[in-house]
């Protein structure tokens, strides 16, 4: 990975393989070149052309981190140059640029935006026409944009929210539960749409920001789940520890949940746990400058990572 600074722009060059672990460079890399010279950070360019592998986390690390500098100075224009065909194939399925440009304000060229859509759309199309002999393609849910729950959001407003984004993952799920290279049994299915919902309104109560998320399910590997946001974190959502690691340790154990009473559906992380553990699967929550993975209940890896608002939670479910 490289980067290059002239009088007027920062490019940062990205590797051949880029996943959640991104963010590391990017934002060590931004604050030296920041502090060199904050004239040229006012045209960011990123260079995918090297990228030859991308995955779920690191398109969403992407996002949020072009976000969180233009949150910062708006001022900012961002300008891309385009990775491979086959790596911007699976970015336009994900909706990448799509959601870049809505965070960013906007994207030059905006023919990669509608590009993008009309091949989501013949995506969804094909999709509904697999035999089921031939179901063997990856699911993909695009990224998903979670809007900032305000006092202006009624009940019912944030309800079907929810529920459709429920639904949407749901449809795609019914395709891949019909493969036989993978198999939900019903109460799994159940736990998997409890596990996700739950996420998805922990967003919308907790954040206090907009937030992201996409499912990517390969029929001969696993299920990878990610939401992101650039909120507050656990800490301050938290409020009763001085660190983020003990927030979100709080908020792994079965009755701890910080949603106020009235809501009335908050199980903090408890439910997400079970069904992930059950699958034998993984979890991995960050947080501030805290990163934590789980394998089982006791089964917990805690890393120290460079600070960045908001929280990453990514769960795998093995086939």
């Amino acid at each position: 990975m490289e980067s290059t600074t002239t009088n007027d722009m920062t490019t940062i060059l990205l590797p051949s393989s880029v996943s959640a672990d991104i963010l590391e460079f990017l934002i060590a890399k931004s604050k030296r070149q920041y502090q060199s010279n904050k004239s040229a950070f006012y045209n960011f360019v990123l260079d995918l052309s090297q990228i030859k592998y991308i995955d779920v986390e690191g398109a969403l690390s992407l996002i949020c981190f072009c976000a969180a500098i233009k949150r910062k100075n708006k001022s900012v224009n961002f300008r891309f140059i385009y990775p491979n065909e086959n790596v911007l194939s699976y970015l336009t399925t994900l909706g990448f640029f799509t959601q870049m440009s809505n965070k960013i304000g906007g994207l030059e060229g905006q023919n990669i935006v509608h590009y993008e859509n009309e091949l989501r759309q013949s995506r969804r199309i094909r999709q509904k026409h697999y035999s089921s002999e031939n179901r063997l393609l990856p699911i993909i849910l695009p990224i998903e944009t979670i809007n900032q729950k305000t006092s202006s959001n009624s009940g019912s407003d944030f309800d079907n929210i929810v529920g459709t984004f429920a639904n949407q993952a749901l449809d795609s799920f019914d395709d891949l539960e019909t493969t036989p290279h993978y198999k939900f049994n019903g109460e799994d299915y159940f736990q998997f749409r409890l596990s996700n919902i739950e996420l998805y309104k922990n967003i919308f109560h907790h954040s206090k920001s907009w937030g992201i998320a996409t499912i990517h399910a390969r029929p001969h590997f696993g299920t990878t789940v990610s939401y992101f946001d650039i909120g507050i974190g656990f800490k301050e959502s938290v409020g009763k520890f001085n660190s983020e690691e003990e927030s979100i340790i709080w908020a792994l154990k079965d009755g701890n949940t910080s949603k106020e009473k009235s809501d009335n559906d908050g199980f903090g992380l408890t439910h997400v746990q079970e069904f992930v553990f059950k699958r034998k699967g993984t979890i991995k929550i960050r947080s501030g400058d805290c990163q934590i993975e789980l394998t089982s209940p006791s089964g917990i890896k805690k890393s120290n990572v460079g600070k960045f608002p908001g929280v990453q939670i990514t769960f795998f479910i093995p086939v």
